[in-house]
Parts: structure tokens; sequence; C-alpha cells
């Protein structure tokens, strides 16, 4: 089991399913500040994970799987306290396709305008999202989710509270 979502996103090989535990997870603090996926992978949250008696249950409301851009833990109402976050909490790129699934991506605040997507940002990937929740995300373009020219995004059940697109 990795202790660092980024590093097992990394040593992943297309086709790969990485299973994330409930809990709240933040991109790296340094470099762009950003979680990176370049290859055609599986991310899937919710599930219960190493400290409960059956790691393997899988509930995506009742192990919640968030991926916060709020790297200081510090966020306020109203976009408060955001100007330290990550400009997206997941950035796909490099022709890759991956599937993000039963995951809470939050929190990420784009402030300058070289920056696109506060939760999401694709450049001409693919890019499946299931049972997603984006929430409480800002950038100038798609608060939410920015999809760049030749995106091929397909979403699936998935809820959009909160972002805003300046």
């Amino acid at each position: 089991a990795f202790t660092d979502l980024q590093a097992a996103i990394d040593a992943a090989t297309p086709g790969d399913e990485i299973r994330i535990a409930q809990g709240v997870y933040t991109p790296p603090s340094s470099g762009d500040r950003t979680f990176r996926i370049n290859k055609t992978i599986a991310v899937k949250g919710g599930y219960a994970g190493l400290a409960e008696p059956k790691p393997d249950d899988r509930d995506i409301a009742c192990y919640e799987t968030i991926l916060s851009g709020d790297l200081n833990g510090d966020d306020g109402p109203d976009f408060a306290n955001r100007s330290d976050n990550s400009p997206s909490v997941v950035r796909i790129s490099g022709y890759a396709d991956p599937t993000i699934d039963g995951v809470t991506i939050a929190s990420g605040y784009a402030r300058a305008s070289m920056y696109s997507g506060g939760g999401i940002s694709t450049d001409e990937t693919g890019l499946t999202l299931v049972c997603c929740t984006i929430r409480g995300n800002r950038s100038n373009r798609g608060g939410g989710v920015y999809c760049r020219a030749n995106t091929r995004t397909k979403m699936v059940h998935c809820l959009f509270e909160e972002n805003t697109a300046v």
C-alpha cells in the first residue's frame, strides 16, 4: 500500500487500478501542486482501508475519498484563504484516458488566467468520471472541470456543487 497518492499514480502502468481508502488526500505541495495523471489507469475511491475490518469494502458515501486542493487545511466560506490552494487538483495530460470513480474533488483555486479547471484540467486527453462529486473549485475557465479542445470526456452520475468560473 502507498501512503502517497502521487507516488502510486507514478508507479502505475497503463491498465492498473489504484484503490484509495477513505480520507482526505492533497497533491504534492511542491512543483505545480496538482495530482498529475498521464496514463490510462483507473483511480477508484470509497474503500474502507486498512484501518477497517474489511479493507476492500467499498461504499463511496460511507467511506468518502476526497482529493483536496486545500494544502494548508485552512479554507473558509466564500473562497476565503484559497490563494495557497492547488491551481487544479487533478491535471490529465499525455493522451491518457483515465477513469476516476467514486472520488470527491474539492478546493482547487486557479488564480491566474493561465490556469483552467480548478477541480480537473484536461489537455487533449480522454477522461471518464463515474460517481464523482466536484465541489468548491474556482478558476477563470471551467471552475469544476475544464476540458481543452479535442478532449473526450464522459461523466456518469456526477454531482457538481459550488464551483465558480470567473
